[in-house]
């Protein structure tokens, strides 16, 4: 089977993965009767993403969000929101590149451009959830609608990062070389001595190291992507979306990945008690409500 044609596969089986994972398909913007067809801009992105080709879709994602950059979001024409909110969900229903332990292959064909453009458009939902009140009657949407759609494709986002972080994953790469090790003992000696890239006797060995190099730093940039300051601003946004509805701040909590019993501490650790979100305190157990320090 060719490359092309194992990332076909690949692509398709996580997509399956991922809603079956979540429990639900990511929505089209094709639910607000504006935004019934994609812009034909993006349909050299949708063709790479069908296909498979991510390395390619990520680049030119990219390019379409930094050029969306410069849009304020409270003078965003029609035409400007179909773009993005089409581009979001191109994005959230993209699949991250697979883990990369092939040592017959001397490079990573990967990069982390993955997880850059997602995290790049969890910043414009951010953005745009403060505006998207304003948005909505502006173009004559259904505010619920709207926000809904911003809030799934931010939590599916956050949910995928999650089940991808591996917190036991260094302890794993050292059990993989020290499986490898005893089968080449003799290059690891050497190697250990001489320290020198351009007399490797075992030329996947390096590819090896290599790999759980990449693996590795991939698995640092999620941890970092779900940390307390990143989840705060992913709290805050809820917030922006639904004010004073606690129901629905919760849902899109679970949505992301967090458990009923995990939900109060979130809260805590990121926005704390405030007047402003005094509204999710209701209800919640007396012993796990804490002030904002």
């Amino acid at each position: 089977m060719s490359g092309n044609n194992l990332m076909n596969l690949f692509v398709c089986v996580a997509v399956l993965f991922c809603t079956a994972a979540l429990g639900y398909a990511v929505p089209t913007p094709a639910c607000m009767e504006p935004f019934k067809s994609p812009p034909v801009e993006l349909s050299g992105l949708r063709e790479k993403l069908t296909q498979g080709r991510l390395r390619e879709f990520y680049a030119g994602a990219h390019a379409v969000l930094a050029k969306c950059d410069s849009i304020d979001s409270r003078q965003i024409t029609q035409q400007e929101l179909a773009l993005q909110l089409w581009m979001f969900y191109y994005i959230a229903s993209a699949p991250l590149y697979p883990a990369d332990y092939d040592k017959a292959t001397p490079e990573s064909i990967f990069d982390d451009k993955d997880l850059d453009v997602k995290h790049y458009m969890l910043s414009f939902l951010y953005v745009m959830s403060r505006d998207a009140a304003s948005i909505a009657r502006r173009h004559h949407l259904r505010g619920k609608a709207l926000s809904d759609l911003l809030a799934t494709y931010a939590a599916s986002t956050y949910a995928e990062f999650r089940s991808r972080y591996d917190p036991d994953l260094e302890a794993k790469h050292e059990t993989l070389k020290k499986s490898f090790i005893p089968l080449n003992q003799k290059y690891y000696e050497e190697e250990l001595k001489k320290r020198e890239i351009g007399s490797l006797v075992n030329l996947q060995y390096h590819v090896f190291l290599n790999k759980l190099g990449i693996n590795g730093t991939r698995n640092e940039l999620l941890k970092n992507y779900i940390s307390v300051s990143w989840m705060e601003e992913f709290v805050e946004m809820l917030i922006n979306l639904f004010p004073g509805q606690s129901g629905a701040v919760k849902k899109y909590l679970r949505m992301a990945g967090y458990k009923d019993r995990e939900i109060p501490e979130l809260i805590n650790q990121t926005v704390g008690r405030t007047p402003t979100t005094e509204f999710l305190y209701k209800g919640m157990p007396k012993d796990v409500q804490k002030a904002k320090p």
